[in-house]
């Protein structure tokens, strides 16, 4: 029994190092899921954005300074958000 269970376990040690070495010559659907990812963020970043610039204009044209000042200060940390993406 306990012959059976090494045997498992080096089957799936060996299983493991193909696999590891398949990764590591072929690395490329990896990059391309990764690449994927950050597209799929920088387009979900640019559509928040584009939200927030849309209230904020309703927003600075509020008759309160108050309102006003907190449009601007979000505005330009949204432009600083779209200038990284």
């Amino acid at each position: 029994m306990l012959f059976n269970k090494h045997r498992q376990i080096m089957e799936a040690i060996a299983e493991l190092q193909k696999e590891i070495q398949a990764m590591a010559t072929n690395p490329l659907p990896g990059l391309t899921a990764l690449t994927q990812a950050v597209s799929d963020l920088t387009a979900a970043i640019s559509a928040a954005a584009t939200e927030i610039g849309d209230a904020l204009t309703s927003l600075q044209s509020s008759e309160d300074p108050q309102v006003q000042s907190a449009a601007a200060a979000i505005e330009t940390q949204v432009t600083a958000l779209q200038t990284a993406t």
